[in-house]
Order: structure tokens, then sequence, then C-alpha cells
């Protein structure tokens, strides 16, 4: 490998490493919003059962 590759596989590298926390940040992100409905949900049921 030359100087060129070795940067080239750098960058890919960091690349990666960006895609894989935009990632889990979005899936983090999903999943509190699906918590925050959930408990949306259960209030709703709960008027329904009064």
């Amino acid at each position: 490998m030359n100087h060129e590759d070795i940067k080239q596989v750098l960058k890919w590298e960091d690349k990666c490493e960006k895609e894989k926390e935009a990632f889990q940040k979005g899936v983090a992100k999903g999943y509190r919003m699906a918590l925050e409905d959930l408990e949306i949900i259960k209030k709703e049921g709960e008027k329904d059962v009064n």
C-alpha cells in the first residue's frame, strides 16, 4: 500500500464511523419517540376506562 491508499482507507473509516454514529442517534431518537407514544397511549387508555 502506498501513502494515497492509506489516506483513502482512513477517509473511508472516518466516514463509516460518522455514519454509524448518525445511525445510532437515529435509533435512539426513534426509540425515545416510541416510548413517548406508548406513554400517551397508556394515558389515553386510562381515560377510556374511567
